[in-house]
């Protein structure tokens, strides 16, 4: 199995229907490459058509309204000649009170 590198942090901006700016908060201590403070991420397994075209907004919009703004983990397959990173994209749940979860988490272990 594929060691990947993971980072997480919040979609800044859609830029494409497979494609958004993430601000990276937290970056994986066993990651093998470095990261920017701010990447472009690309969805692997999907190629959307471009933004002038109308499936290229549909996919915009489907993906804002999924991704928009949220907190997301990427796994990191690739960084693309373009730079983008080449990536498996899930939400993550918010988290509320950060300090009451590190505590009960602290408590488990």
């Amino acid at each position: 199995m594929e060691n990947l590198d993971v980072i997480q942090g919040i979609v800044l901006d859609i830029l494409k229907g497979d494609s958004f700016s993430l601000k990276l908060e937290y970056v994986a201590d066993n990651n093998q490459h470095p990261y920017q403070p701010i990447e472009k991420i690309r969805i692997k397994g999907q190629n959307a058509a471009n933004l002038n075209s109308y499936e290229g907004m549909m996919a915009y919009n489907r993906l804002n309204s999924r991704f928009g703004n949220k907190r997301v983990q990427c796994a990191i397959h690739s960084r693309e000649e373009d730079n983008f990173l080449l990536s498996d994209v899930r939400i993550l749940l918010p988290v509320k009170n950060l300090s009451a979860f590190a505590q009960m988490n602290q408590n488990k272990a």
